[in-house]
């Protein structure tokens, strides 16, 4: 089958051999085996060149090394084929049990060591590939654990060469590399390192899972010359280029259970991307940052074959992740977003958290796109109803939370008033008042209790301190932290952005399926403005919208913008008011895009300030002949009863090809909007067909009248309505207002 895998870089170590038991002792407070007498090493910082002409002068470089130990064996020395190398292979056995060999590559025209490879108890790792899985009981010693005494280890030997930095995030084996290994060992696969960068240089250490005790290691090093070159990027452009770039790719799990995925990684040489029409439905701006929480980016040497290795930034998987037998990465379901294995099975192990680096790129302090989350005793609250802003403060679900912390709650609908009371303690809430009643005391409220679509919000502090929790607010990251233990430890500033990026993921993915369902519905974070109507160009870009004005925009911008746009650089969306006049408040207004910038994926609201007043900037669509936009006259919040209605329909062309209108027609509907939020139609009307032909920049105009009557012609009644405008290019760019007449 041929598909794309997301394999994380794992090399295996098969070993052919049964499990023997190796000698060790205690050492330095952690287990370690005793290293065997080798010849004394001299300064190898004053040795001197010296050519090597024949056997004798290849051994007595290696002593000078101090890399063969005594009483080894010399299996072979000879040089290479091309005379360039003097290569020494070893062996050695101290009757105990105790295995080493190794192989010491010298340059012959100077006697410099240029390789060394180097097995201590190589075959005594090995172990039963049929065996029953290691006991975890047995275990008293964790990765983690071994990974420090691994560490510690590789730097006590006595290798002449700088051992005393070694890469601490190691990337882990796959079963299926270890499956000649004992089971009852942890591979360690450690990474030396160059000014704090990754080298090809490698040590396996065995560590015994029981006992902490060195079982044997694997040496592979070669001299290399590393370049950091004089441009290299700093790691924060580096990691804004690399996430930037970042595209999952799809491809699809094994036949049997067969699943379209995102995958990391790019195509492997000699695959194709096997997915054809197939269509996801899971965002992929939320696939991209799922699959790069797995991942780091560090400092990479990549070797060029020729004695050289050059410093570049690049993603490195984490420890933790939960991998296939084989190594292949966990994916992404494209239609459901679960997390699923090779084989297509849902992928249960807990992932690693997102890193500081990812969070603060993919979702920047202030820009969380969700209005408020509640951390609940230092874990993520999963409310059915999310916390709303009003008038700048935050509430929360008044049901959900007092429910959380135990309280016994109630409701009188009559006189609107909510109560909740826990171990003799009771606070009383009526809507919409500034006061409440704690414990019989009335105390203010920085803002009221309200109803938001039939659920009751209410000020959190005050409700949930009556009880006894300690409530606290982090701005930056937009959370509610609720504590009812007080062991608890605080949070450390990367856990509140772990939260944060948790939080936002949570929402994000409600988003998108409420956008799916209900054709886009937004709201900016502070409740300015509410999103709808959005056409798309086919291909997931989007091509025009409408919004709606809730609050007093005076001196601001409004922004529509993908994930990923930087809202500090340009404006992504125009509002088509004219003539400078700022949009007002209860207003619906009709915005297009600019699709020279426009990506696929999801999009998010922001209110900037600034100190101009919002302006009408022209549109070239790329892939359309046309520019539509219409603004209201002299919209009001309220109409008066049996008013007439009046609003300018722009026709405009912005392409600079013309555009020939050929009886193209144009109507409005009106419908009666009601409690429940459903339509009834209850007029159509006709507007002038179109006709004649545009040339570039040249546009006209046709007014849109509703006297307020219905189809019968009679005056319809106060209430809510909205009037839609159906364009001449088919219903899918029809546009809409809500009026409220009194």
């Amino acid at each position: 089958m041929k598909t794309t895998r997301a394999y994380l870089g794992r090399r295996g170590v098969t070993i052919f051999a049964k499990s023997v038991l190796a000698a060790s002792i205690i050492f330095s407070g952690s287990a370690y085996l005793a290293a065997p007498a080798s010849y004394a090493a001299e300064d190898v910082t004053k040795l001197k060149a010296v050519k090597l002409a024949n056997e004798g002068d290849a051994l007595e470089r290696a002593k000078q090394y101090g890399l063969i130990p005594k009483d080894a064996k010399i299996v072979s020395n000879a040089p290479d084929p091309n005379k360039a190398s003097w290569s020494i292979h070893y062996l050695y056995s101290n009757g105990s049990g105790n295995v080493q060999e190794g192989t010491i590559k010298l340059r012959s025209s100077d006697g410099e060591l240029i390789a060394l490879s180097e097995r201590l108890n190589y075959s005594s790792v090995g172990g039963d590939p049929m065996a029953p899985p290691y006991d975890p009981s047995s275990e008293k010693f964790s990765y983690a654990q071994a990974i420090d005494i691994a560490i510690k280890y590789a730097k006590e030997q006595s290798w002449p060469f700088d051992h005393e930095q070694w890469m601490d995030n190691v990337i882990e084996e796959s079963d299926y590399s270890l499956r000649w290994v004992d089971k009852a060992l942890h591979t360690i696969p450690l990474q030396r390192a160059y000014q704090n960068g990754r080298t090809p240089d490698k040590l396996y250490v065995w560590i015994n899972r029981a006992t902490g005790e060195v079982a044997g290691h694997d040496l592979s090093w070669t001299k290399t010359n590393y370049i950091i070159p004089q441009n290299l990027e700093s790691i924060q452009k580096a990691q804004t280029r690399l996430y930037k770039s970042f595209k999952p790719i799809l491809s699809w799990t094994e036949d049997n259970n067969k699943r379209l995925v995102y995958a990391f990684g790019g195509m492997s040489e000699g695959e194709e991307n096997t997915t054809g029409t197939a269509s996801p439905t899971y965002s992929v701006e939320l696939a991209k940052k799922r699959l790069l929480s797995l991942y780091d980016v560090e400092l990479v040497f990549r070797p060029d074959g020729k004695g050289s290795a050059t410093a570049e930034y690049s993603f490195v998987p984490k420890q933790g992740i939960p991998v296939f037998y084989t190594g292949a990465g966990p994916f992404i379901d494209a239609k459901t977003g679960e997390w699923v294995d090779y084989l297509g099975s849902l992928e249960t192990r807990p992932m690693p958290l997102a890193s500081e680096w990812l969070i603060d790129i993919a979702v920047p302090a202030g820009q969380t796109g969700y209005k408020a989350a509640v951390v609940w005793n230092n874990e993520l609250l999963d409310l059915k109803n999310q916390p709303i802003v009003e008038n700048g403060h935050t509430l929360v679900p008044f049901r959900e939370l007092l429910t959380k912390l135990g309280a016994k709650i109630g409701w009188d609908p009559v006189k609107r008033v909510v109560t909740a009371s826990k171990d003799g303690k009771q606070i009383k809430l009526t809507i919409d008042s500034s006061t409440a009643l704690v414990n019989g005391k009335e105390q203010p409220l920085g803002t009221p209790a309200v109803i938001r679509k039939g659920f009751t919000y209410i000020p959190a502090r005050i409700v949930l301190e009556t009880f006894g929790a300690k409530v606290g607010w982090n701005s930056d990251s937009r959370l509610v932290l609720v504590q009812t233990e007080a062991s608890l430890p605080a949070l450390s500033a990367l856990e509140i952005k772990q939260l944060r990026f948790q939080a936002y993921l949570k929402w994000a993915e409600k988003q998108s399926k409420t956008l799916q369902k209900s054709g886009f519905n937004w709201s900016d974070a502070d409740d300015y403005v509410t999103v709808g109507k959005l056409v798309s160009d086919g291909n997931g870009r989007i091509i025009s919208g409408s919004i709606q004005i809730h609050r007093d925009l005076t001196g601001k911008q409004i922004i529509i913008a993908p994930m990923e746009h930087d809202i500090n650089k340009s404006i992504f969306v125009y509002i088509d008011h004219q003539n400078n006049v700022k949009p007002a408040t209860g207003g619906t207004y009709h915005f297009k895009t600019d699709l020279a910038e426009s990506v696929k994926g999801a999009y998010r609201v922001f209110i900037k300030d600034n100190p101009q007043l919002l302006q009408s900037l022209e549109i070239n669509e790329r892939d359309m002949e046309y520019s539509a936009m219409f603004a209201p006259v002299n919209y009001k919040e309220i109409y008066p009863l049996n008013s007439i209605i009046a609003f300018d329909f722009t026709v405009y062309n912005s392409d600079p090809k013309p555009y020939t209108f050929k009886n193209h027609k144009i109507f409005y509907t009106v419908s009666k909007v009601d409690t429940n939020g459903k339509l009834k139609q209850i007029y159509k009307g006709d507007l002038p067909s179109l006709n004649g032909t545009l040339n570039q920049n040249e546009g006209f105009s046709m007014p849109v009248l509703w006297d307020q009557k219905n189809q019968s012609g009679k005056y319809v009644s106060a209430g809510t309505y909205e009037l839609k405008i159906i364009y001449p290019f088919g219903q899918r760019y029809g546009d809409k207002f809500m009026l409220e007449i009194k």
